[in-house]
């Protein structure tokens, strides 16, 4: 298990939780900024992480906040689907979008306290049994509106 990957995914949802959460602040806790498109397109960061290869930041439809935050493991054996399970509980698992196509998981990150939460998307490896013996290909970190 990836202990600092985890932490920086913590590190992540907290960040994104907040009310005052910036595509610039969540960049600069992520590492330096490769290339930002502007508008509502993307900003490409290079994580401080080893773990991650890259992050890529997309903006709300607006430009303005952070939307969600797309990782990209530096190996595919970074993160396994037990690493994660063991990190924030249980995951669902939703129908795949069409045949071939990848196993999804997701978890739910709660900051208390906070104006948001955070959902996490993982594309899925499936290992040898499964999904449960998966590793992560992406890791999406999606800033939610905490609902009442």
């Amino acid at each position: 298990m990836s202990d600092e990957a985890i932490a920086t995914i913590r590190a992540l949802c907290g960040a994104l939780a907040t009310a005052d959460a910036s595509v610039a602040s969540v960049a600069a806790r992520l590492g330096e900024i490769i290339e930002d498109q502007g508008g509502a397109l993307g900003v490409t960061v290079r994580p401080a992480d080893p773990q991650f290869a890259e992050a890529l930041i997309v903006r709300t439809y607006d430009g303005g906040a952070p939307a969600h935050v797309r990782l990209r493991p530096a190996q595919a054996d970074t993160l396994s689907t037990a690493d994660l399970a063991k990190a924030f509980g249980s995951y669902e698992t939703p129908p795949k979008a069409r045949p071939g196509s990848s196993q999804t998981i997701i978890f739910t990150d709660d900051q208390p306290g906070q104006p948001y939460t955070c959902t996490i998307i993982v594309e899925v490896s499936p290992g040898p049994d499964g999904v449960a013996r998966g590793a992560a290909k992406t890791i999406t970190v999606r800033r939610d509106t905490r609902l009442p």
